[in-house]
């Protein structure tokens, strides 16, 4: 009994020292003595996980609570502080992945979702307009994006130099489509001012200056794409010695409809804008679409004489002992009318071009400078494309048709003086249509006066008549060439109807009908 009382006042104190973090609330010792019952920590409703019993004693293991100390212990506290810690540590958690998917969209858009988007960005902008510039989509840290960002631009201006403006439609259905591509497709009327350049006397400085020809034209359609491109008009086609070039779109368009519904000879003295028409001052003048594309070839006309780059390259001793005094000078026509624009070709090979008898025409006025002597000439249609201030410094000098049982047109031309040449540089300057017609012309008004009076007599048949008109109208320019070096003296296109009159001595055929065609 002395052991047993001893046992438990030290299972007493025991139970006192665990009691404060055990939560014990019940004990029961192995004699079935109560040494614990603290039942009012234990609210009236306890859960069966929020309690907890524990056996001790050798006879526990037999699975009989005889002979067994029985604690009871109230584990609420624990559970809240378990369940405390688990949210924590789901909070942790779910912390933790957020953070890993903002990081890794972060990672992804920057490095493969917005690049990807910019790439698409970029190939739809160009099938969108195959012929507008790329602009700037932003910068990419990745090299590798850059250099892949970069090659496509580059195979772009490829397209856009190399297909020109008369594919893009071409380029902009291949974009849009799958599968292989067909260029095989109707093409698109549309309206056309055309102008088709020719270098002059081209064979024999492709065989002096051999392997320098190609730096020779290049330099040559350097400075006319130029021009035209700064004039509104674009380039179409490369052929060896001649370049095609053109101007299209809604400015042509419009000018056209104003054309067709305005009787511009009633107009003379009034230039026609947007809302009015206004008296023809250079203050208030807008250049038309005709007006930039006659500017486009009085600045390459004066810029292959005034080019550097090409005066040293003609001075080519092979050249110039084959043709003494050679210099660069092209031939131009200009004529306006409908075409067809598409792709021609297969999926091996096919041109972005017009089919047109326009470029026909334009090509034979260009053809014709050299029975005329002059380096540019301009069809009746494309003359009504100018305004009337540029129509008064172009010239009249013949009326033709282009084949048998053609619509007859007068035949213009632009008097530039030949001894004027002006650095590419320089023209660039004043690039713009207000200011190149500000260059002198090649003839007077005493002049002009009266060649015209004697190209009416030659339009009449009375050639017998004209002619002392012309060699007066010549005369008097070669007496005023002397005092002027920028007039070109004696007049070649009076000397080429001059000549063409003498033929039939000066008697117009029995069938003269005012034309005559375009040779």
């Amino acid at each position: 009994r002395a052991g047993s009382a001893t046992a438990s006042v030290a299972a007493r104190r025991l139970i006192d020292s665990a009691q404060s973090f055990q939560h014990l609330a019940y004990f029961r010792a192995y004699d079935g003595t109560v040494l614990l019952e603290n039942l009012q920590i234990i609210p009236p409703a306890v859960r069966e996980v929020e309690y907890a019993v524990a056996l001790a004693g050798t006879s526990c293991a037999s699975g009989s609570h005889d002979g067994c100390s029985l604690g009871g212990f109230f584990k609420r506290a624990d559970l809240v502080v378990q369940a405390q810690f688990s949210l924590g540590l789901l909070a942790f958690v779910v912390v933790l992945l957020i953070g890993g998917v903002v990081i890794f969209n972060r990672i992804a858009t920057r490095y493969c979702i917005a690049p990807i988007e910019k790439l698409f960005a970029i190939v739809n902008s160009f099938a969108k307009d195959p012929m507008a510039k790329l602009g700037s989509f932003g910068d990419d840290t990745l090299d590798e994006l850059n250099e892949l960002e970069q090659s496509i631009r580059k195979i772009a201006s490829l397209l856009q130099v190399g297909i020109g403006l008369a594919g893009r439609e071409t380029i902009a259905r291949c974009l849009r489509t799958t599968g292989d591509i067909n260029p095989i497709a109707v093409g698109i009327k549309v309206n056309c001012l055309f102008g088709f350049c020719d270098i002059r006397q081209f064979t024999d400085a492709t065989e002096c200056l051999q392997e320098q020809v190609m730096l020779f034209t290049n330099s040559v359609g350097h400075i006319v794409h130029h021009a035209v491109h700064d004039c509104g008009g674009f380039a179409n086609k490369n052929i060896g010695d001649a370049f095609l070039v053109a101007w299209t779109g809604d400015k042509l368009e419009r000018r056209i409809a104003q054309v067709q519904h305005l009787d511009r000879n009633k107009q003379i003295g009034a230039v026609f804008t947007d809302n009015q028409f206004e008296p023809v001052s250079r203050d208030k003048w807008s250049p038309t679409v005709g007006d930039k594309a006659m500017a486009a070839f009085i600045r390459l006309t004066i810029c292959v004489r005034g080019a550097t780059a090409l005066t040293e390259l003609v001075q080519n001793p092979v050249l110039q002992k084959r043709l003494p005094g050679y210099t660069v000078r092209l031939g131009c026509g200009l004529h306006v009318g409908w075409a067809i624009e598409g792709a021609l070709g297969t999926q091996k090979k096919i041109d972005a071009t017009y089919l047109s008898p326009a470029t026909n025409v334009a090509m034979g006025l260009e053809g014709a400078t050299k029975q005329y002597g002059n380096l540019l000439l301009i069809s009746q249609e494309t003359y009504k494309l100018f305004s009337p201030l540029v129509q008064r410094l172009v010239r009249r000098i013949d009326r033709v048709y282009a084949t048998a049982g053609a619509e007859p047109f007068d035949l213009y031309t632009y008097d530039l003086p030949t001894s004027l040449a002006v650095p590419p540089d320089e023209a660039k300057e004043r690039a713009m249509a207000e200011h190149v017609f500000d260059y002198p012309l090649a003839i007077t008004p005493e002049f002009r006066a009266a060649f015209d009076e004697a190209l009416e007599l030659y339009l009449q048949g009375k050639w017998a008549e004209a002619r002392p008109l012309f060699e007066a109208a010549n005369a008097l320019l070669v007496d005023q060439a002397k005092e002027n070096k920028n007039l070109d003296a004696p007049d070649k296109p009076t000397l080429a109807l001059l000549k063409l009159m003498a033929a039939s001595d000066f008697k117009a055929p029995d069938d003269w009908a005012g034309c005559r065609e375009l040779e």
